[in-house]
């Protein structure tokens, strides 16, 4: 399957064969392990890749580097790392085998690296944190302390429950055309000059 046949996206030649390289090696090693539940690659494609693509757009002006925390399979992470090579993009996954896999689809993207690590672990800051489908009780008790920004892929569901954290000042949410309830969530850490 080609994923720019099937996603309607304006990328250069060279964003989607990088697309299409992970891709292709997300399915072969999904037969392996875990990387994603979803199996068929038209769902795949619906789900994953069409959601980090629409992600792209509302990343901020003027944001130099980013972690996407949580990565698996790469998502939003790596989309958007191919979408804005002007930034740095740091895959941030505490499973190694997951991030094994990051490294060998990542292969050729100078903007990218993995960190094989947990979340309270990372001393790091980063202008913007991209997440979706983590533990968000856990994430939102660290994440002040790793970006002053968040761009995160979520559902009506975990919306009730995110917007309720006192550390974040949100936009108001963008649907998705997925359907499923998903949308796309923007928010701002009041504390973050106290935090860090």
């Amino acid at each position: 399957m080609t994923l720019r046949d099937h996603l309607q996206f304006d990328l250069s030649e060279s964003q989607w064969a990088a697309l299409q390289q992970h891709f292709d090696i997300l399915l072969r090693w999904n037969e392996q392990m875990n990387l994603t539940a979803i199996r068929e690659p038209e769902e795949i494609a619906e789900r994953h890749f069409r959601e980090a693509l629409a992600l792209a757009p509302f990343v901020p002006a003027g944001v130099r580097t980013l972690v996407d925390v949580g990565s698996g399979g790469g998502f939003p992470g790596l989309p958007l790392a191919i979408c804005h090579p002007e930034i740095q993009v740091s895959l941030l996954d505490s499973h190694t085998r997951k991030s094994v896999f990051l490294r060998e689809a990542s292969r050729g993207l100078k903007n990218v690296r993995v960190l094989n690590q947990r979340l309270e672990s990372t001393s790091q800051t980063f202008d913007l944190a991209t997440a979706r489908g983590v533990a968000w009780a856990h994430m939102f008790k660290w994440l002040p302390k790793l970006a002053p920004e968040l761009l995160l892929l979520s559902t009506e569901d975990e919306w009730k429950e995110i917007r309720k954290d006192p550390k974040w000042d949100w936009k108001d949410p963008i649907r998705l055309e997925t359907g499923d309830r998903r949308l796309i969530l923007s928010g701002k850490c009041s504390t973050w000059n106290t935090s860090t």
